[in-house]
């Protein structure tokens, strides 16, 4: 089922381009969990990953249109977007990435960081140890509004992971265009 969804990203492979992030979009026949508003999808660049390397879990927000949600910061007034990753031992976080947000006016005064379209937030992860096969699981908690209406969700997504000589999958190339995307 994995080669198919890869097969079927490649043959109707198409490139978006929205608020100067470029990404992907295969994720979409991925197994996905949240609300109509905002769904989740997670997938890594390489099937297999060896010992000391490094892979990169990316975690995909897939906003409906006229809907938004908020960054990470706490800032007191929404809240905020949280995910929490379940590693296998032998797996630590080098980094995380983040896009920018959109900086929009309060109507209650003030300023809001918010994602109003697409995104991914990108984890830099390290197989430290063989690990053979374990599951990377996320849980992401979030805020969803529209001009009048805001929501909570959750999502909880697992994905597997195994040691090997490096294989990189259909996910690799567009996960690699995202990070030069953030390096600018």
């Amino acid at each position: 089922m994995k080669n198919l969804i890869c097969l079927l990203g490649i043959l109707f492979f198409v490139h978006v381009h929205i608020k100067g992030q470029s990404f992907d979009r295969n994720f979409y026949d991925l197994q996905s969990d949240g609300m109509e508003q905002l769904n989740i999808r997670i997938f890594t660049d390489y099937d297999k990953i060896e010992i000391g390397g490094e892979f990169v879990l990316a975690v995909c927000f897939d906003l409906e249109e006229d809907w938004h949600t908020y960054t990470a910061m706490n800032t007191g007034k929404n809240r905020p977007t949280s995910i929490i990753l379940s590693l296998p031992d032998g797996i630590v976080v080098n980094d995380t990435i983040w896009p920018g947000p959109v900086v929009v006016e309060s109507s209650k005064g003030g300023t809001n960081m918010i994602y109003d379209s697409d995104f991914m937030v990108l984890y830099k992860l390290r197989a430290n140890k063989k690990i053979n096969p374990s599951k990377i699981g996320v849980n992401a908690s979030f805020q969803v509004c529209s001009s009048d209406l805001c929501m909570l969700g959750e999502a909880s997504l697992e994905t597997q992971i195994v040691t090997g000589e490096n294989k990189k999958n259909c996910f690799y190339d567009g996960i690699q265009k995202e990070l030069k995307l953030r390096k600018k």
